[in-house]
């Protein structure tokens, strides 16, 4: 981590050009100081906004935290959080109703207090009035208007749209009363003029900033996933104002901001002033500005970091991990001067399931026969990760199984056996492994898909976990399923990183 001068918090547009200029552009950005105020309201809404002071200011000095990660940020857009990346990142930018804090606790967020019924069964929250988005072109003068109640409810109600994925309406659907119908509703009837419902019946907009959740049933996980990045809350305007929406542009209420982004590699975001739980912390000993690269290309990030053009590695990819990484989950005696390293078990398992749908005719016998070789010290001694344990929740066959992979697969055969894996770097690594311990008479491929259609036989991705301490409960035609440590790697420079036992989750307004 690096100290720069700049006159104030204000920046211009980074370069564009490249990596280099990008690295030196920020000593070039500038903005004016300011201490006179005049108000804007904005309907019912008032903020004051800085206006231009000539005065001269003493120079300030700006935390500047620069991280590699090898997962590509897929979008903004909280819904489309699909991996461990983009939910860390919402983490850092949004808010929701409630937040985890580093002992994996729901503490306050966008809401300052709530009150759950006799019966557990009704959740009313009351929303801080010194809550108020980013600042974006979308709103009236661009400056970010307060969050309403109503805006926690739209964004319920976008979770079961037909145009977004529904991995966080699948958090509330048994949950929220009404929710099912009204996601049902909104998924299978195209028409939406023969649609019953305007809205779920079991969220009530009580006032501007209270608002009431009522359940089919006492549920003791409710605040767990509402604390989750899928029920982060963000307004309307974005969708209205460009076709991309939050997908490239992040608009939310979180302690860090989304300034720019330079393609979709590079990343910068900077410290929120407005963020209430600051109000107690001088912002100028804490990280202002955070710049985040994002390539697949591990050797660059490592190299990148040892040169001290990065500051922290999250999630250390395959190569790294077999090279500095030891059986203590600690870094090589050589690195420990320099370097430490975060050793957290990833509660998110890596599934490897069986396609019942295969055109082959094959059944989850066949499926653990093609796998019999795949052993926890065969997979731990070839990819050199220490910390990989392997689970099967289906192992049986007999040689008629055997027969029937090779009768299928074989060479001169027809078909070929083909491994797919959704996304990322050990994903791929763990397909690249398994295809190497099918048998060598076999025809194999291995595939990056993010569907698993039915020329596929077997299918690798990972399942995210929101409730702490919860295990993933076994999947539908799961053979079985891989865990490991995540590693983040950061120079001894710097202080301040929490984590806690959510792969996702990361506090980085503390870093000095």
């Amino acid at each position: 981590m690096r100290r720069r001068i700049s006159p104030s918090p204000g920046y211009r547009k980074s370069s564009r050009f490249s990596w280099l200029l990008y690295v030196v552009a920020p000593l070039l950005l500038f903005s004016v100081s300011c201490s006179s105020t005049e108000t804007i309201v904005v309907g019912d809404q008032a903020r004051s906004v800085e206006t231009e002071d000539t005065r001269e200011t003493e120079p300030q000095k700006e935390i500047v935290l620069k991280i590699g990660d090898h997962r590509p940020i897929s979008s903004f857009d909280p819904l489309f959080a699909l991996n461990t990346s983009d939910r860390r990142v919402i983490g850092l930018i949004y808010e929701g109703l409630v937040r985890f804090n580093e002992q994996e606790n729901v503490v306050p967020a966008l809401a300052k207090k709530w009150e759950i019924s006799e019966d557990s069964l009704t959740y009313t929250f009351t929303l801080r009035r010194s809550a108020f988005y980013h600042d974006d072109e979308s709103f009236l003068q661009g400056r970010g208007r307060r969050i309403h109640s109503n805006d926690v409810l739209k964004v319920f109600e976008r979770m079961a749209s037909r145009d977004v994925p529904p991995d966080a309406a699948e958090l509330f659907r048994e949950t929220i009363l009404g929710f099912d119908a009204f996601f049902l509703e909104q998924r299978e009837v195209y028409l939406p003029r023969k649609r019953q419902m305007e809205t779920i019946p079991g969220i009530e907009v009580l006032s501007d900033s209270t608002i009431a959740f009522h359940l089919f049933d006492p549920d003791p996980e409710f605040l767990y996933k509402l604390a989750s990045p899928y029920a982060v809350i963000y307004p309307e305007e974005p969708f209205r104002f460009r076709d991309s929406g939050l997908h490239t542009r992040a608009v939310g209420s979180g302690p860090f901001r989304h300034h720019s982004s330079i393609g979709d590699s590079i990343h910068i975001f900077l410290r929120n002033d407005y963020y209430p739980h600051f109000s107690e912390r001088e912002n100028d000993q804490y990280v202002q500005r955070i710049e985040l690269l994002n390539t697949e290309n591990e050797t660059r990030l490592y190299s990148l970091f040892t040169r001290n053009k990065l500051d922290i590695l999250f999630d250390l990819g395959p190569q790294s991990i077999q090279t500095i990484i030891n059986e203590e989950h600690t870094l090589v005696e050589e690195l420990r001067l320099f370097y430490s390293v975060l050793a957290v078990p990833n509660p998110e398992p890596l599934i490897a399931y069986y396609n019942h749908r295969n055109r082959y005719g094959l059944t989850m016998k066949d499926a653990s026969a093609s796998l019999r070789n795949v052993q926890q010290d065969t997979l731990r001694a070839l990819s050199g990760n220490p910390s990989l344990t392997v689970e099967f929740l289906h192992d049986e066959y007999s040689t008629l199984n055997v027969a029937n992979v090779f009768r299928t697969f074989g060479h001169g055969q027809r078909f070929r056996l083909i491994t797919a894996y959704n996304q990322g770097l050990h994903q791929q690594t763990i397909s690249s492994l398994i295809h190497r311990l099918f048998a060598s008479n076999l025809d194999t491929a291995i595939m990056q898909r993010p569907v698993f259609s039915r020329d596929m036989f077997i299918y690798l991705d990972e399942v995210p976990v929101f409730v702490p301490g919860k295990k993933v409960a076994p999947k539908d035609h799961e053979v079985f399923r891989m865990y490991s440590y995540r590693y983040i790697m950061y120079n001894n420079s710097i202080s301040g990183i929490k984590t806690n036992g959510l792969a996702w989750w990361i506090d980085l307004s503390g870093v000095r």
